[in-house]
């Protein structure tokens, strides 16, 4: 499930209510997820969910929330990545009256905002070091202090943090503390990639077109199937974008179809040839692949690194330096004796 499909994006830490979709966990990965998921939420401490970007971590920090003693309380959600460094601190913390110039009186904040439920931080490896030392208080003794206030105050919240980068690299680069992260490492769990549960994509395509075309009066509450023939171009399709990019594509289908009863698959191989044209346009333009994007595109290259170069839009000396070691050029890309 994409992070927008939990009730949409939740950009300033509104408190949501929703009913969540039914989880498809027909995969190994996805069912090993769920049962942690599950296990985590009865432990009211905090959760790191790791994993790629569109995996879905929104919407299972929800799931989490569901699941918990705490599910009657407010679920928050911050997006961290979208408020300036300058505002955080008051956003998340409240401030008091006369914090600064501009203090005509005093506000909350959104952990007070989630007290009794919890709080998703999302993108946490973008907080600063400044929120981070904030954040220790709450994590330790569950206190926290208000901007310009002298004194903490017992806070009862529950976070949960999500994060598409290596905690353990963010510490080495000196953007995360590493006090902070180890206080963030006891409970953590990574959402699967689309490409590790790619049995629950035919259920999860249709769940995502069903939703499309609710919205679409064309369809009348009827959404349309997609045939064999589509699935296996869904299965064969790497997903660097994971479920938020399938999202995309059945939303589009669903406008193309016009109101038909049945999708045409030549405009699934159309749309999957427009997102491969504009990723290696990307490339072009200087962006370079992620590491997992590398590793999918050399296996299902057949560990040929020059096709899996052609398929990335890069060259080899790229993939290798996005590998991070010297490898041993393979058999077949040797020069004969």
């Amino acid at each position: 499930m994409g992070d927008s499909e939990w009730q949409g994006e939740n950009r300033r830490g509104e408190s949501r209510t929703s009913t969540i979709p039914p989880m498809i966990a027909k995969s190994v990965a996805m069912q090993r997820f769920h049962d942690r998921l599950k296990r985590f939420a009865l432990r009211n401490r905090p959760v790191v969910l790791e994993g790629e970007r569109g995996t879905g971590k929104t919407t299972f920090a929800g799931l989490l929330h569901t699941y918990s003693p705490r599910a009657g309380g407010p679920f928050v959600h911050v997006n961290l990545a979208s408020l300036s460094e300058g505002v955080m601190l008051t956003e998340l913390f409240g401030h008091v009256k006369g914090a600064y110039t501009s203090a005509i009186g005093s506000r909350p904040g959104l952990l007070r905002a989630a007290a009794g439920g919890t709080i998703l931080l999302d993108e946490i490896g973008k907080a600063p070091r400044e929120v981070q030392c904030a954040l220790l208080p709450v994590l330790d003794r569950r206190t926290m202090r208000q901007v310009g206030s002298d004194r903490e105050e017992p806070i009862d919240v529950r976070l949960v943090f999500a994060c598409n980068e290596d905690l353990d690299e963010l510490v080495r680069s000196k953007v995360m503390l590493a006090d902070f992260k180890d206080r963030l490492g006891l409970f953590r769990a990574r959402a699967p990639s689309l490409r590790e549960r790619k049995e629950d994509l035919p259920d999860l395509a249709q769940q995502l077109l069903e939703r499309a075309a609710a919205a679409d009066a064309r369809y009348k509450g009827i959404p349309p199937q997609m045939t064999a023939g589509m699935l296996r171009r869904l299965a064969a399709y790497d997903w660097p974008g994971n479920v938020r990019e399938l999202e995309s594509l059945c939303e589009r289908l669903i406008v193309d179809a016009a109101g038909s009863s049945l999708l045409d698959e030549s405009l699934l191989a159309e749309e999957l040839a427009i997102y491969a044209e504009q990723r290696v346009a990307a490339r072009q333009d200087g962006g370079m692949p992620t590491l997992s994007e590398v590793h999918a595109a050399i296996a299902e290259c057949g560990d040929n690194v020059s096709k899996a170069a052609l398929k990335l839009g890069i060259g080899r000396t790229s993939l290798y330096r996005i590998l991070g070691a010297k490898h041993e050029t393979p058999e077949e890309e040797r020069p004969s004796a």
